[in-house]
Formats: C-alpha cells, structure tokens, sequence
C-alpha cells in the first residue's frame, strides 16, 4: 500500500481493512495543505465562480465576494403593542441614561431597586416606576380585574 502523503510503501495495521497513510504525522500534514482540506468544488454564490470550498458550510470564494454580494439583514419592525420591544425600549434607554429610574410610585422605595411598569406597551416610555412587591401587587390586582 502507498502513502498518500509520503508515497512510501507501508504494510497495513493489524485488524484494519483499509489504510490510507503510513503514519499519524503523514495523515495530519496532509490534511492540515489547504488543497487537501474537506469539501468539494462549489459554485460561489455571489460572482459564480467555480471554487475548492475549505468547509462544508462555505458559500463564497472569498471573504470580498461575501461581502459584495451577500444579502443585508433587515430587521422586522416589532408591533406596537409587543410587550418584549417596549422593555427592551426602556432597559436602553436606562442604560443609556435618557430616561431614570424614580423611587417607587406606591410605597416610595429607593429608585434603585424599581422596576418599570408598562399600562400600554404601545407607550413604551411611559412607565410607572415600582419596587418588586408592589409591581406583584400590581399584577395580581390586574388579573383579578380581568377575571372578575
């Protein structure tokens, strides 16, 4: 049997039905020569020339042709009464400093420890500033109203 890295002649393992290299180190060397790496020629996407893909996953010869003529993200525009949107709205806007936390509107805790609470996420900067129990307390009146 020949190496495929080295060409020299080899006898196989015992118990192997099929060998390709002589050695372990033959093996790596020759898998780690770009030429030599998994995945077929492939058609790129973008300027339609033939190429060796270095993984399965490659779509584009190179990291210029990807980005030419790979296609831009578009974000969806949320709805306006989406509960995650209007948090993350003011979570931004706390963190960027344009909208502060106030002390609680109930019980008149340290603005430290208050929560945001929106009566309409489709108004997601107008919120009522709550500490955690009466944002509970909060939450358990609404349902009670909306199952009454």
């Amino acid at each position: 049997m020949l190496c495929r890295d080295c060409n020299k002649e080899f006898k196989l393992a015992k118990n192997v039905k099929y060998q390709r290299f002589c050695s372990i180190s033959c093996r790596t060397k020759f898998w780690h020569r770009k030429e030599n790496r998994k995945g077929n020629n492939k058609i790129c996407l973008g300027c339609t020339s033939e190429f060796k893909a270095i993984s399965i996953n490659q779509q584009y010869c190179s990291s210029s042709c990807a980005a030419e003529y790979r296609p831009r993200i578009t974000y969806r525009i949320p709805a306006k009464n989406n509960p995650k949107y209007a948090r993350e709205l003011v979570y931004k806007a706390v963190v960027s400093k344009r909208l502060k936390p106030k002390p609680c509107e109930i019980c008149g805790l340290s603005s430290q420890f208050t929560l945001a609470h929106h009566r309409d996420y489709s108004k997601p900067y107008d919120v009522n500033w709550l500490c955690p129990s009466c944002h509970m307390k909060v939450h358990i009146a609404v349902k009670e109203l909306i199952l009454c």
